[in-house]
């Protein structure tokens, strides 16, 4: 059996029976903070120039886009709703690697919910928890992360989600060797939108993008539609092409699926910022709060960051230092401080609302 033969046949056979009380809790609470986030998210201008886009699109009306009255296809409503949860960076992450997988698997889960309809609770929750695991333990895989190789989550995101689309679609062995064969084709995510000025609202298009493609990958593996079935083992799989350089174990893959879940370590944001200003943040109001210290009175500030989080929160130095939107306040140590510093506390990433410029 290959490596992606076995992966499918996990992802298949394990049902809401097999998954511990903890994980399916821990399912619940991803699901709840996910709706959450979108609604928060929703008020954002990407969120709502996307929305106005694809309003214009109009199509088959199959799945909801959150908060509004209305039903396009399926895929293009997981493109928004995906994008929309993403848009302030205040989703679950994991802890380890920094992937984001309920704005890909629950958007992707509800669209698929309602494009088939009769998709009960434990199915659902089934279907997400495995795609998450999915995601997660794809990235686990390199060893580098996003700040070191250039790619992103959402590179492995394609792959969680079509699976997720695929349980609830009732895949059988076949289509879901389809679907994933169809993903690695559309799998795509960097990290240069968070370095190019105005570029911060690019990882919440592409994190629409990847559900939007996982979407499309399940429909088309239903369909008897497919592409390589040796996707990730062998010399243009998908580790060797995108990591190829960088050093990456298969065997952390399937490494305990089943018994150990890594959605386990799925971890709620404190700040709507990107994961590597969270620990500076505590770190920093911790020792302002401890010594009663006011913006005014501190002069400097020397922090000290792993590489990965220099290269994706310090440069570029002018990006960084001078964000001109949300999107790059995000993904900015200096602001995120500064912003903690002078209000006690990171709410919004947002320079005009600071007070930044």
């Amino acid at each position: 059996m290959s490596i992606e033969e076995e992966l499918v046949d996990k992802a298949i056979s394990i049902n809401y029976d097999d998954l511990p009380a903890e994980v399916v809790m821990a399912c619940k609470k991803s699901v709840v903070d996910l709706i959450g986030v979108a609604i928060a998210g929703s008020t954002t201008p990407v969120a709502k120039k996307l929305f106005e886009l694809v309003s214009q699109w109009q199509g088959k009306p199959e799945s909801s886009i959150f908060l509004h009255n209305m039903a396009i296809p399926a895929h293009d409503a997981v493109f928004v709703n995906a994008a929309m949860a993403r848009a302030l960076d205040f989703n679950q992450y994991h802890f380890s690697t920094g992937t984001q997988p309920p704005p890909t698997m629950v958007p992707v889960a509800l669209a698929t919910a309602e494009l088939g309809g009769k998709v009960n609770g434990r199915n659902f929750i089934s279907a997400v928890t495995i795609g998450s695991e999915v995601m997660c333990r794809m990235r686990m895989v390199p060893d580098y992360c996003s700040g070191l190789s250039g790619w992103v989550g959402d590179v492995c995101g394609i792959f969680g989600g079509a699976i997720t689309a695929g349980k609830l679609m009732g895949f059988n062995s076949e289509q879901m060797l389809n679907a994933l064969g169809l993903a690695y084709s559309q799998s795509a995510g960097n990290v240069q939108g968070v370095r190019d000025v105005g570029g911060g609202a690019t990882l919440s298009l592409q994190q629409g993008l990847s559900a939007r493609a996982a979407m499309l990958s399940a429909t088309l593996g239903k369909n008897g539609l497919g592409t390589s079935k040796r996707f990730l083992d062998s010399q243009g799989g998908f580790y060797e092409v995108y990591y190829r350089g960088i050093h990456h174990d298969l065997n952390r893959l399937m490494d305990g699926f089943g018994q150990r879940y890594e959605v386990m370590n799925l971890a709620v944001k404190p700040y709507p910022s990107c994961g590597y200003t969270l620990c500076p943040i505590d770190n920093v109001l911790d020792i302002v709060q401890k010594n009663n210290l006011t913006s005014r009175e501190i002069e400097k500030i020397v922090l000290r960051v792993g590489q990965a989080a220099y290269n994706n929160v310090c440069l570029p130095r002018e990006t960084k230092c001078r964000p001109e939107t949300g999107g790059d306040a995000m993904f900015s140590i200096p602001y995120t401080i500064g912003s903690a510093i002078f209000s006690g506390e990171v709410l919004y990433c947002s320079p005009l609302r600071q007070g930044w410029r």
